[in-house]
């Protein structure tokens, strides 16, 4: 992966199609991939020279986009429930999965090849086999399941509850919710997990932004810390220890950065227009979509 000048601010931006909203990071080949929602495409971006290599067709009303690094399998969550399984090094379409009803998030555990679908009309949590694309499990969780992430060395996955201001913890081994996690008085949207720390970050809102901190070791909720603006999107840079908070959408151009060694906030990344949909790499580089601006990002931090 191409190493980027050092310093704060915007180091890059790549023109991507319209309305990008949700990115996908594969290591191994060094590729992210922007799912653009109102031109029903992703973005193919080389993160070695920083431009796009192509651009694919995604389906008919995508709404995200994960990566499985270790098999090279991409996957996209619709509006009408299905997931597209696409092959990474071909960007042909390998299956299409009846999920759920709006499925509206992914994220894929490495370890296992499992991929967890958050249905949010469902209530519940799909779980496709990623050998076989078939779906194996559906996890009733709580109210309105926004987003989703896993711990590959626990194997427990975190899903934040929009509706009901909860999030669920879910063993990965079994299937089953261990606990649920009241969040109220804020809403929560984005999770990320740092599988070094077993710490579980959680991006909030309501009448005033957050970021929750959640102990992965008992699931009790450590801390909140108070920004600005209410972040949806959120990922974690598990060796140096920073979160990333992404304020969207017409409100906010800003990056929340937290050092999650002091649970404190730092100054902001200025990223463009709507941030929405993060990702980090060893390098500690940020990679995110511009929604309003039909761009993706590329920051050095701190």
């Amino acid at each position: 992966m191409a190493l980027r000048p050092a310093g704060g601010g915007v180091n890059l931006t790549v023109p991507v199609g319209s309305y990008p909203w949700s990115v996908g990071l594969n290591l191994t080949t060094a590729t992210l991939r922007v799912l653009n929602l109102a031109s029903s495409t992703f973005s193919v971006i080389s993160t070695t020279t920083n431009t796009v290599t192509t651009t694919v067709a995604a389906g008919t009303s995508p709404l995200s986009i994960a990566v499985n690094s270790t098999t090279n399998h991409v996957y996209v969550t619709h509006y009408d429930g299905t997931v597209s399984v696409i092959d990474g090094a071909t960007n042909g379409v390998l299956a299409s999965v009846s999920a759920g009803s709006y499925s509206l998030a992914a994220a894929v555990n490495p370890s296992t090849n499992r991929v967890y679908v958050a249905n949010f009309y469902s209530n519940t949590i799909s779980v496709i086999d990623g050998a076989t694309n078939l779906v194996s499990a559906a996890i009733g969780v709580g109210a309105g399941p926004s987003a989703v992430d896993v711990n590959p060395t626990t194997n427990h996955i975190f899903v934040t509850n929009q509706l009901g201001r909860t999030l669920s913890v879910i063993d990965g081994t079994n299937n089953t919710v261990l606990t649920t996690v009241a969040l109220s008085p804020y809403y929560p949207f984005g999770v990320a997990v740092n599988s070094l720390t077993n710490r579980v970050y959680i991006a909030m809102g309501g009448d005033a932004g957050a970021v929750g901190v959640l102990d992965g070791l008992n699931n009790t909720l450590i801390t909140t810390i108070a920004v600005a603006v209410s972040p949806e999107s959120i990922a974690v840079d598990s060796t140096k220890k920073y979160v990333y908070a992404a304020a969207c959408c017409g409100i906010s151009s800003t990056v929340y950065v937290i050092d999650a060694n002091t649970n404190t906030a730092l100054a902001p990344l200025a990223s463009g227009t709507s941030p929405h949909g993060l990702a980090v790499d060893p390098n500690n580089f940020v990679y995110g979509a511009n929604a309003d601006s039909n761009t993706a990002f590329v920051k050095s931090a701190p």
